[in-house]
This record gives structure tokens, C-alpha cells and sequence, in this order.
């Protein structure tokens, strides 16, 4: 199987922080290996439906409730959550594109039983497996707790559960056709897609989020908070 090395690096922004790879990343499927850069072992092997906005997701580091796996299996590893800085100083990744190819998913498991990863125990034991060699890390910095995003409710989400993302929130979610994941405050789920044409709005699960504001008749807007189930990106919203 031929695989491409990617480097990533992080480029402060206005709004945060923007992830540049050393050349172009394929938006097609795959399977990818988080690799350190230290000793060239895998430390996590994931997949994604679109192979670019996983990578900047991946490297990007957005601190949540409910982290990425990989973010939280370095949180494991080395005893606090990453900052963008420290995981590309940290990690390069490996990606095989699966066109055309047998399921992901199985190529996925196949290697993360080869690797040994994505479980406790093994990253309970990455100090060890990195055994004596020394990387220097960039000064770890001040991580800041999430800020929920408030968010307005329009007629249009009443009327029809029509949810056009801000500028700032579309920023941290997945592109055109991925899968977001609603979670509502007594824990029912809906699975909706990103739409995009001048922006990016919630191309399904909308009848589920006219459903909730209709239980909210006075409230004027409504919080939210990213996360992760599995790869999954989620909004769980709240009055």
C-alpha cells in the first residue's frame, strides 16, 4: 500500500489558528497513521470520509468537552491536552487514500492491531515505547477552556429548522457532505450534513432542531459547544 507523509504547521490567524501542510491534501477518502516524529513509531490510526478537512481538524487541536480520539490519547500520554504548536512539532501523519480500495474501516482495524494503538493501555506505556530519545518541545501554552458559542434563533429555524452557520462557527466544522452530529439537552441525537453554498448550513436534522426550539417558544437564542464522538464532530446545544 503507498502512503504520502504529510507535515503540518500552524499559522496564527485573526481568528485562531489556520493549519498549512507541506503540499496539498487530497478531500478524498482514507486511512491515516499519526506518527512520531521522534522514533517514526505510529502513536493513532484513524480514517475520514474527506481526508483534508480530517487532517486540519486532526492538527488543529480545538479544545472541547469531548476532544477528538487522538486528542485525548495524547492527553493520556503526556498528561495534558495539545496544543496545535506541540502536535505538529510532535507528529507527522501517513495517509492512504482508499479509492477504489475495500472498506476503510477494515483497513483501519487491520492496522491498529498491527500497531498495537488506540487503546489505554498503550498509550499508558508511549513514554516508554519513545525509550531514550529526547525531542525538544515547543513551551507549552496557557490552554483556554472552549468559549460556547451563542447562537440566535431566527423565524427561519422555527419555521422550518433553516440553521445558516456563522462565519466563526463554520470555521470548526467539517466541509460540504461530512456528517455533524446534533446533540440536544436530554441526550436524543440527529445526524445532519454540512451544506455550502455562499455558506454553511445544517443540511439535514432539521425537522429535529425545529422539534427542540418549539419546546423553547421565549428563548431568543441558544448555546453550543463542539466535540467529538468517535470522528465524529458534534454540536451539543443547550437553553
Amino acid at each position: 500500500m503507498i502512503t504520502t507523509i504529510f507535515q503540518a504547521e500552524p499559522k496564527s490567524t485573526g481568528r485562531g489558528i489556520s493549519i498549512v501542510f507541506d503540499k496539498p491534501v487530497n478531500s478524498s477518502p482514507g486511512v491515516y497513521r499519526v506518527v512520531s516524529k521522534a522514533n517514526k513509531k505510529v502513536f493513532y490510526v484513524g480514517e475520514g470520509s474527506n481526508l483534508s478537512v480530517r487532517l486540519k481538524m486532526l492538527f488543529r487541536c480545538y479544545p472541547c468537552k469531548n476532544p477528538h480520539p487522538c486528542h485525548d490519547a495524547y492527553k493520556k500520554a503526556y498528561g495534558s491536552f495539545p496544543t496545535p504548536q506541540q502536535f505538529c512539532a510532535d507528529f507527522e501523519v501517513h495517509v492512504l487514500e482508499t479509492i477504489g480500495m475495500r472498506g476503510r474501516l477494515e483497513i483501519e482495524e487491520e492496522l491498529q492491531e498491527e500497531h498495537g494503538s488506540n487503546n489505554a493501555d498503550f498509550y499508558r506505556n508511549w513514554g516508554s515505547n519513545l525509550q531514550s530519545v529526547q525531542v525538544a518541545k515547543p513551551t507549552p501554552k496557557p490552554i483556554m477552556k472552549p468559549v460556547p458559542h451563542r447562537v440566535p434563533i431566527t423565524s427561519a429555524m422555527r419555521k422550518a429548522g433553516t440553521w445558516i452557520f456563522s462565519k466563526s462557527l463554520a470555521e470548526q466544522l467539517p466541509e460540504k457532505g461530512e456528517t455533524i452530529r446534533i446533540i440536544f439537552p436530554n441526550q436524543e441525537r440527529a445526524d445532519g450534513r454540512i451544506g455550502q453554498s455562499t455558506g454553511k448550513f445544517l443540511n439535514q436534522a432539521r425537522y429535529a432542531l425545529k422539534e427542540f426550539l418549539a419546546k423553547y417558544p421565549k428563548a431568543k437564542s441558544f448555546n453550543v459547544e463542539l466535540g467529538f464522538e468517535g470522528e465524529t464532530q458534534t454540536l451539543t446545544l443547550g437553553i
